[in-house]
């Protein structure tokens, strides 16, 4: 899975952050949109393509693209 993209499924994505504790590179970041949810963004540029948030995350809203 090394140098493949992570992306989130926003509509999924419940803002429990498990997944933000899992990245080593931290470029998984928990942020708040403009309706009040909270959601995660991925630093493309950050994220090495290890997929340790993959597994993690119990709502499916972490994938590999």
């Amino acid at each position: 899975m090394a140098n493949e993209r992570v992306q989130i499924v926003t509509g999924r994505c419940r803002g429990c952050g498990a997944c933000v504790t899992q990245c080593r590179e931290c470029a998984i970041t928990l942020f708040t949109d403009a309706d009040n949810r909270k959601l995660i963004r991925i630093d493309t540029a950050k994220c090495t393509g290890c997929g340790k948030c993959i597994p993690i995350c119990r709502y499916g809203a972490v994938r590999q693209s």
